[in-house]
């Protein structure tokens, strides 16, 4: 039924464009040393390009009594873009030796589904990868005892190019990672990694990480406490999306990128139609643009009193910027001027304290909570006077205004402002 209504759809697309296919079977490159041949139906556009509509075959394979390689590809186009279930395979042995003098054994298979261009549904990746050796033993080549380089199972579930649902990585020599997300990739419930004896857990309550285990250790997210514990969150909180591949040394995506998407696997270089992937340069290096494994983060939206402390200390900072600036015009009139020294040291004292204050603001704008801040702006921004008698974020922010007046009183008086 699904090839039907695939073939009544390829008609009516190509009735409306006007548009008739042609075949091509032959000669496919493939970067490689093997040869490879495909067959595939195309039309050619006003621009005279040619676009792959249609069932897709390409094969390159070749075997001597030494090696083998066997490389399969096959799937369907819809207008130049990847639609439907498309099918990858891959098995070579003692193809190519390494430098390191090492003959391997590969075996991986791909089976992903698309709609127009867009990875759509279930992907499942497999990768057995072995090494070994030959020598010479009684006059005769004889392989080494193999070993396994790479045993990994993936399993991803898309929607319109978005990771959502379940996302599955079991690699049997490294970690394995497992992700729920709900239908729009927003991580939901527990996000997995086991490597060797440890296990390292994020739960995640509909986006908002609530806390993280180690082993036996629990970390509650203070973040998400301080946010259960508004009032009004729509009003004292805004939730700002987020996404695991934006993070540095993003796991997931390393692995994404060396299997799934492996131009060496399944020549993305070379056939294309897979919207996800931007191609940098005329030689076909891509990127892939990830979406899915969203989080959100709380960030505080700041009352009219916050903001006008907030804005009082920035004042008195720019002024102190400003009586920098005219002692420097000063000593410069008058060099010698014991008095517009010591005005100066005591102004980039002031900046160095101020500095400092702003630190402790920028981090004020970015926790709900005050055990974060305390833990975070107290570390990276130095301590504050009494900190044992700030016992709400309010306070904390009066810690910095009074630090604030007390430093401008002092220049004040000494007729630096």
């Amino acid at each position: 039924m699904r090839i039907i209504s695939i073939i009544i759809f390829q008609f009516i697309i190509l009735s409306l464009i006007g548009q008739k296919t042609e075949r091509f079977n032959g000669e496919f490159y493939n970067g490689i040393k093997i040869k490879g041949e495909a067959n595939y139906s195309y039309y050619t556009d006003d621009k005279n390009s040619q676009i792959k509509h249609g069932s897709f075959r390409y094969s390159a394979r070749e075997k001597t009594d030494n090696w083998r390689y066997s490389h399969s590809i096959s799937g369907n186009y819809i207008n130049g873009l990847k639609d439907g279930i498309w099918s990858y395979n891959l098995a070579s042995k003692d193809y190519e030796k390494n430098k390191d003098g090492y003959f391997f054994v590969i075996d991986v298979q791909l089976i992903a589904t698309y709609s127009l261009g867009y990875p759509n549904g279930e992907w499942q990746y497999t990768c057995k990868i072995s090494k070994h050796k030959k020598e010479n033993k009684q006059g005769r080549l004889r392989n080494t005892q193999s070993v396994i380089t790479e045993d990994i199972f993936i399993k991803l579930n898309w929607k319109k190019g978005v990771l959502i649902d379940s996302l599955i990585i079991n690699d049997l020599l490294n970690k394995n990672i497992t992700a729920s997300m709900n239908g729009k990739g927003l991580l939901i419930g527990d996000f997995i990694a086991v490597s060797g004896s440890e296990t390292t857990s994020w739960l995640y309550n509909e986006g908002i990480l609530k806390n993280n285990t180690i082993d036996t250790i629990t970390i509650k997210n203070n973040e998400f406490t301080a946010y259960q514990n508004l009032k009004n969150a729509d009003k004292q909180c805004r939730k700002k999306k987020q996404s695991l591949f934006s993070q540095d040394k993003c796991q997931i995506e390393s692995y994404l990128n060396k299997h799934i998407f492996n131009h060496d696997y399944f020549l993305y270089r070379f056939i294309d139609g897979d919207k996800i992937l931007k191609y940098k340069n005329k030689f076909g290096d891509f990127d892939v643009r990830y979406k899915g494994l969203y989080y959100y983060r709380l960030i505080p939206i700041l009352n009219e009193k916050e903001i006008k402390i907030i804005k009082d200390i920035q004042t008195k900072h720019e002024k102190v910027k400003q009586a920098e600036w005219r002692v420097n015009r000063d000593i410069l009139k008058n060099p010698n001027s014991e008095k517009f020294k010591d005005d100066k040291l005591r102004i980039v004292e002031a900046l160095k304290i101020y500095k400092r204050l702003e630190c402790h603001i920028s981090y004020y704008k970015l926790y709900l909570s005050l055990e974060t801040l305390l833990k975070d702006g107290q570390y990276r921004c130095s301590n504050l006077s009494n900190p044992e008698d700030i016992k709400t974020k309010l306070d904390y922010l009066n810690a910095i205004n009074e630090t604030s007046i007390k430093q401008f009183q002092i220049l004040q008086i000494n007729q630096q402002l």
